[in-house]
């Protein structure tokens, strides 16, 4: 799972510089210990009660994100691509725990959080529902998707990724009935590798609100 911040300024259509003045790859801490989140706690986490989850500022990206299940299109992402920045938390909080739990706590497609007087919504990423390519030039499509555009931007934003799995937002444009996720071999792996029953690893990541 990954938990987004999403920022409350409007961008401009067409521009992708940066919407805030903080450098991209610094390191943040949230404290997400009152979250709920559902699953069994990381013991790689530095602080396992939560109080201090690092996160990478990923800095803006321009990326389709979802509101309900769905397979998306190219189309959709096209139309429906923006730019947002993000920060995108340094390891998996959960693991053993389905997308169905993560999605019943609202923290597929969005929740509320508050930070220093910051308001943010914490959910999962777009990951793209299909894949194209293989081995290191494997990539989810739409391309649009903010797992991608994360790394296109810098592949070291995503991390602590190997042997686990982070649930995204996209249904499976294989099967209706199943939820993609990515990385376990390499960071931008795994669209198509999973089933619907199945127990994954989640990511974390923020991002500011809109």
């Amino acid at each position: 799972m990954v938990l987004t911040l999403l920022p409350t300024a409007a961008f401009a259509a067409g521009e992708i510089d940066e919407q805030f003045t903080l450098a991209p790859g610094g390191t943040y801490y949230f404290d997400l210990s009152a979250m709920g989140i559902p699953g069994t706690v990381n013991d790689a986490l530095p602080d396992k009660t939560m109080r201090y989850i690092p996160f990478t500022y990923a800095g803006t990206v321009d990326a389709y994100k979802l509101t309900s299940a769905m397979a998306a299109t190219d189309e959709y992402a096209e139309t429906n691509k923006y730019a947002h920045s993000l920060f995108v938390a340094d390891y998996t909080v959960t693991h053993t725990v389905s997308w169905d739990e993560l999605n019943a706590g609202r923290l597929i497609f969005g929740r509320d959080y508050a930070a220093g007087g910051v308001d943010y919504i914490l959910r999962a990423p777009s990951v793209g529902s299909g894949s194209i390519g293989s081995a290191e030039s494997q990539r989810g499509t739409p391309p649009s998707n903010e797992w991608d555009r994360i790394l296109d931007k810098n592949d070291g934003y995503i991390k602590n990724w190997f042997g686990m799995y982070s649930w995204g937002q996209d249904t499976l444009s294989t099967s209706a009935s199943d939820r993609a996720a990515r990385g376990y071999f390499r960071p931008a792996a795994g669209v198509p590798h999973l089933l619907r029953t199945r127990t994954l690893l989640p990511v974390s990541v923020p991002s500011l609100k809109s």
